[in-house]
């Protein structure tokens, strides 16, 4: 992103595989990083100590939340 003079290139949506996590019900909060908006809520099981969830688009800056439900 510019005003941290770091080039960026959108990318498409995907998949992001996080280990380690408890199993269970999470909510995973899409934000976008730069204004502090919510792209996207929505309910995931873990299993297996994983988590797989399903990555928005991202034109310049994301993060995700995770709250265990």
């Amino acid at each position: 992103h510019e005003l941290m003079d770091i080039n960026s290139s959108p990318q498409s949506a995907g998949t992001l595989e996080l280990q380690g996590v408890p199993n269970g019900t999470w909510i995973a909060e899409w934000m976008n990083t730069l204004d502090g908006t919510s792209i996207r809520t929505e309910l995931v099981e873990s299993a297996d100590h994983q988590l797989v969830l399903s990555t928005p688009a991202v034109e310049k800056s994301v993060a995700v939340r995770l709250q265990r439900v």
